[in-house]
């Protein structure tokens, strides 16, 4: 028997965390890599998740460094300002975000550095070190999130008792992700809740960006989105609990009691 898995469903930390970007409306991610990543990784979550689209400006449209062998000696910070400035210019978003690859994290490129250059202007640029090694896509997912709940959302000392956040589902990981979460958002309204599921239908960016005024984090996952809702938890003062997604009737119900008594 073979000791290889032939199709993991996973990519690395920087798949997931392009994936999770993809996902989310109005997010124009920038690639610092190594040319061939953005293209492997678009074709891997494209082809391994059920042909999910590349949303919009995604895919092989990806904005990306492609650093090559004279970034790799000398550094690749000035091919990223050039990149994120081309980008600005010919792309329109709500929200731009850096992600990183192995290599360029390797070489010690400074890319927080360089993005703050940018927040002087009218657009938002954020950064995240999502090199591969960092783990896999599970991984990516929770920098990306902890990155948003950290220098994204907005912060509000007024509290909705009737509004939560859903997360812990990851983008792209299971081909009925959005489902999931459409379903959860359904079932969780029925006990007279608002739930923000932030990567579900009809979602925008402003159900992020205000997602600190929420009551409570609701967390589908014992691992997936844990060491993001403990950054929510410290910088906006929202609780979480861990209510693992619920699969049939009997978990269905257990999940329900459960969120029900956090009122």
């Amino acid at each position: 028997m073979s000791k290889f898995v032939d199709r993991p469903r996973y990519l690395c930390a920087l798949g997931g965390a392009i994936g999770t970007l993809n996902a989310l409306p109005g997010v124009i991610p920038i690639l610092h890599a190594a040319a061939g990543c953005g293209g492997n990784i678009s074709n891997a979550l494209n082809g391994g998740g059920g042909y999910s689209g590349s949303s919009y400006c995604g895919g092989q449209a990806l904005p990306s460094s492609n650093v090559y062998e004279n970034e790799i000696v000398f550094g690749g910070e000035a091919r990223l300002e050039e990149q994120i400035e081309n980008t600005l210019k010919v792309i329109d978003g709500e929200l731009y975000f850096v992600v990183t690859g192995c290599m360029v994290e390797m070489i010690g490129d400074d890319t927080a550095s360089v993005v703050k250059r940018f927040n002087r202007s009218n657009k938002t640029v954020l950064s995240s070190d999502t090199g591969g090694f960092k783990g896999n896509s599970y991984k990516g997912y929770d920098l990306v999130l902890e990155t948003l709940f950290r220098d994204y959302v907005e912060k509000s000392d007024e509290k909705e008792p009737g509004t939560v956040n859903l997360f812990g589902i990851v983008p792209v990981q299971d081909v009925f992700w959005k489902g999931n979460l459409n379903e959860l958002k359904r079932i969780i309204s029925k006990l007279g809740l608002k739930v923000n599921t932030f990567f579900g239908s009809n979602e925008t960016l402003d159900n992020l960006k205000n997602a600190a005024k929420a009551s409570l984090n609701i967390v589908v996952s014992d691992t997936f989105g844990s060491d993001a809702a403990k950054v929510f938890e410290e910088v906006h003062n929202v609780p979480y609990i861990n209510a693992p997604l619920p699969i049939g009737a009997k978990a269905t119900s257990e999940f329900v009691l459960v969120i029900g008594q956090q009122r």
